[in-house]
């Protein structure tokens, strides 16, 4: 239940890193902005080509803590990621 409850999290999470990051990268390049809905249904297709069950597997392996952390960390840290990217090269 708990892998079900943070995929979904991860999800969203996902989504808005996807809308931010799109936004400071892909934008100036002239292309047009999305919203969060759109970077939801991006981040859902690319979960599509995902090993699942590896991901699975391994997400049952873990304690609760351990899979918050991944599911909600990982997208956080992209995000941070990105935006020191972007204050150093802009």
């Amino acid at each position: 239940m708990i892998g079900i409850l943070a995929t979904a999290a991860s999800i969203f999470l996902r989504g808005w890193a996807l809308s931010v990051l799109w936004g400071w990268f892909v934008v100036p390049f002239g292309v047009a902005a999305i919203g969060p809905a759109h970077a939801y249904g991006l981040v859902l297709i690319s979960e599509m080509f995902r090993s699942w069950p590896v991901e699975q597997a391994a997400m049952q392996k873990c304690n609760e803590a351990s899979v918050w952390m991944l599911s909600l960390g990982v997208p956080l840290a992209v995000v941070g990621m990105g935006w020191t990217i972007k204050e150093w090269l802009m």
